[in-house]
């Protein structure tokens, strides 16, 4: 019998890790990646500004390793004067380019809440001299365009692969919604 447990005792050494194994769940897949669509409204009835529905799309990097994220963010936005095509400070909207740095908050196994600081610039102003040929600008040049600093917050919540969240800069408040890959 003693011969016999001498046998057993090491071999059963090396079922345990793999029964044990067996009983732990696997780890969700964690998605790094958010890819988002934004609309919402300027806040703004002045006549002298845009009154074009804002809207925005952004691209969110984020490592399960860290807390941190980043990103990326284009939005039409604000009001650009546009002095081409024979208009003289007509009032159209204007584009935002922006980069997103933010936090993690809280992350659960299918949740997590992030905050980010929104910057970037913002087209102000657009000219050139006219045409006489048709063309938007003379000789076809491109337009000289202004920009001004742009800035602003986002406070995003993910479920699983839903992503929803809020955009708000000096010249919009936006909903997003997204999904994460």
């Amino acid at each position: 019998m003693k011969k016999n447990l001498c046998i057993i005792i090491p071999i059963s050494f090396l079922f345990a890790p793999v029964s044990y194994a067996d009983d732990i769940p696997p780890k969700p897949h964690y998605r790094e990646n958010t890819f988002y669509l934004g609309t919402g409204s300027t806040g703004s009835n002045n006549d002298y500004e845009s009154d074009s529905t804002p809207w925005s799309v952004g691209y969110i990097k984020q490592s399960q390793a860290s807390n941190y994220l980043w990103g990326i963010d284009i939005a039409g936005e604000g009001t650009k004067l546009d002095s081409t095509s024979g208009r003289n400070n007509s009032i159209t909207q204007g584009t935002s380019y922006n980069l997103l740095l933010g936090v993690n908050l809280t992350r659960g196994s299918n949740w997590s809440t992030d905050f980010a600081v929104l910057f970037g610039v913002r087209e102000s102003a657009e000219e050139c001299n006219d045409s006489y040929l048709g063309y938007e600008c003379y000789a076809d040049e491109d337009p000289d365009t202004d920009y001004k600093f742009n800035y602003g917050a986002t406070l995003n919540f993910t479920y699983q692969r839903v992503f929803l969240g809020v955009r708000a800069t000096e010249e919009s408040t936006q909903m997003m919604i997204g999904m994460k890959f």
